[in-house]
């Protein structure tokens, strides 16, 4: 299981606009996530105190899971209420309401997706794919063991999974553990949903990849070229010789015009974002980079965190 994780030194809050009757804010905070517990702490504030001030005592608050209500009652004296949720299914809307919903009420909600990997079956929020390359080989994906297991053999075939519904990733945190077993490199890719799973260099979006038996052991590859005929790889946005960790947090957060690329809680490389929507599928998968090479690389403890 994943252990808990401090959300907020990434996060970036965007509450609905003020009601007109009412003169408040509601701003809901995902503060730890181990799924599918999740701890969500709710403010109600006056516009004045968002930057630091006190909130207002004992407001009453509705919080939802998928529209089932399952909280009803009021904020603390600083108009603030913690709440653990049980996130049962693994794509989740987390919505919290001032008094009552309503369209003239102030409200925030938090998306989340989560895979532990740990069902035994590929979770119907997936989809899988795999590729083939120039020799005989093959290629096979499974859990087990609490992770998702990516076998491939030979050099170009490939398997992973990808999101059955595209997300809109504006806001986001995307997280998964990867595990690159030798010359199998492992890699999260985010790509347009008008665009199809081409290969790690040649797709258009981005790719970071983990790849334990190599000169470049973390890279980035990043790019867009709208109406292009022709494909040709993109050099390296970022590239790292050496792998600090194997297996490793990686994650990757779209914030205001900027998508950041973490390794381990530490931030390697950010640029302006480029893609022309941010309606995407998030790609979970590994490679055979090498010939005549094999292994079993794996990916566990995938999360989308987006706050609304």
């Amino acid at each position: 299981m994943m252990s808990p994780r401090l959300i907020s030194r990434a996060r970036k809050t965007i509450s609905k606009a003020l009601s007109p009757i009412l003169p408040v804010k509601v701003i809901a905070e995902l503060i730890e996530l181990e799924p599918p517990d999740a701890k969500v702490e709710v403010s109600v504030v006056r516009p004045s105190a968002i930057a630091g001030g006190r909130g207002i005592p004992f407001a009453p608050i509705i919080v939802y899971v998928n529209n089932e209500e399952v909280f009803r009652g009021n904020c603390d004296e600083k108009g603030r209420k913690i709440l653990d949720l049980k996130l049962e299914e693994q794509h989740s809307i987390i919505d919290a309401y001032f008094r009552r919903e309503g369209a003239t009420n102030p409200s925030d909600s938090i998306e989340v997706i989560w895979d532990n990997f740990e069902d035994g079956k590929i979770s119907p929020i997936w989809r899988g794919f795999r590729g083939a390359g120039p020799r005989p080989g093959e290629s096979k994906r499974w859990e087990g063991n609490g992770r998702l297991n990516l076998y491939c053999k030979e050099i170009g075939h490939l398997t992973g999974i990808y999101t059955r519904n595209p997300v809109n990733i504006e806001g986001a945190i995307i997280g998964a553990d990867l595990y690159s077993d030798g010359y199998v490199a492992t890699g999260i890719s985010i790509l347009p949903s008008t665009e199809a799973w081409y290969a790690p260099a040649y797709n258009y979006g981005y790719d970071i990849i983990l790849w334990e038996k190599a000169i470049h052991k973390i890279i980035i590859y990043s790019g867009y070229e709208e109406g292009k005929k022709k494909r040709r790889p993109y050099s390296p946005s970022y590239i790292s010789t050496t792998l600090p960790s194997n297996p490793a947090r990686v994650e990757i957060i779209q914030i205001d015009d900027s998508i950041r690329f973490l390794f381990n809680d530490e931030q390697i490389y950010n640029e302006e974002y480029q893609l022309p929507t941010k309606i995407c599928n998030i790609y979970l998968w590994a490679m055979c980079w090498y010939v005549g090479a094999e292994g079993t690389s794996w990916i566990d403890n995938f999360t989308f965190i987006r706050e609304d």
